[in-house]
């Protein structure tokens, strides 16, 4: 690939710089065609430089869109221009609308603006080199600018610098180390916060897939209504059952509605609030027995009453001892 020379500001590239053309330029640079074009450069034609190089057809989107850029004048320097062409087009899988140049960033409330923003995985991309003026970069500026990545990096976006250098011999390298900071930040997005890791030590920890990982607070929202459901459920039982008519057709709710007259006997033995044992004897007697009688504490009690006007109801006698 050919040298041209270029300048900090110029929007041409020469084949020499001995030539009217660069006769009042300062400090032009010799980078190659490539760079040049990537940059948005056109070829002098005073000087006769190179025309510019073939692009394949993969790029033609990418490249109307930096040309498109270019036009509305968003670029500062061929350099940015050259970066977007030579790094950004080339990254698997990014698409240029996904990409913002010189855009404007909110941080600790103040706003900087930055050569290249990815909103979408909050990555800043910075191409260094020059002062906007064309000037080397002062201690001034560098200072300046670690006060603005360190705002950024609080708000939560991740920066990344590259050199002038860097953009024209290796782009390549950072092809590959902005595709790379792309996975990094997106697994870095998807994985699942604290609360929602599985319980375990270190070493055993398991990060949940997207499908999996829901957080704690909703698993336990789910529990408490389910268990609100589950004992609205078995009251309900209580009552259907405490209201189901016996074979003389009356429920266990009594006539005059005051509450249940029978209980049920636990091992022979009848609970508290129905004292009353009601049991049945060899010759089909029905006979209760009431707490404080002699044969109150042997009797298995096959009923249980809570008065003995209960019991009588059911036609039950009373035990005469």
């Amino acid at each position: 690939m050919p040298s041209v020379f270029v300048t900090r500001t110029g929007s041409k590239y020469h084949a020499r710089t001995d030539l009217e053309c660069l006769e009042n330029a300062r400090d032009p640079q010799s980078v190659d065609l490539e760079t040049a074009a990537d940059g948005g450069l056109r070829p002098c034609i005073v000087c006769g430089a190179p025309e510019l190089p073939d692009r394949s057809e993969s790029d033609i989107r990418w490249l109307r869109t930096v040309d498109d850029w270019q036009k509305q004048g968003v670029f500062e320097s061929m350099w940015e221009q050259a970066f977007a062409r030579r790094v950004l087009a080339q990254i698997p899988h990014l698409d240029c609308d996904h990409v913002e140049p010189q855009a404007y960033v909110n941080a600790k409330g103040a706003t900087y603006k930055v050569d290249f923003l990815l909103p979408q995985r909050k990555i800043v991309i910075e191409i260094d080199g020059y002062a906007k003026d064309g000037s080397p970069l002062s201690q001034v500026d560098l200072e300046r600018r670690n006060r603005r990545d360190s705002a950024l990096h609080t708000a939560g976006f991740t920066v990344v610098h590259f050199s002038n250098a860097q953009v024209q011999s290796e782009p390549t390298a950072c092809v590959e180390q902005v595709a790379g900071l792309l996975l990094e930040v997106q697994r870095r997005q998807e994985a699942p916060t604290i609360d929602d890791r599985e319980t375990g030590s270190e070493s055993d920890t398991k990060v949940l897939s997207k499908a999996e990982s829901r957080p704690t607070s909703g698993r336990s929202r789910w529990g408490i209504w389910a268990g609100i459901g589950a004992l609205l459920a078995l009251l309900f039982v209580a009552l259907t059952i405490a209201y189901l008519p016996r074979g003389d057709g009356t429920s266990a709710q009594s006539s005059d509605g005051i509450g249940p007259q029978e209980g049920q006997p636990i091992n022979g033995e009848c609970p508290a609030d129905f004292p009353v044992k009601g049991n049945i004897n060899d010759e089909d007697e029905k006979i209760f027995h009431v707490p404080g009688q002699q044969f109150y504490d042997r009797v298995r009690a096959e009923r249980c009453f809570a008065t003995p006007d209960a019991a009588k109801s059911e036609g039950f006698r009373a035990s005469m001892r």
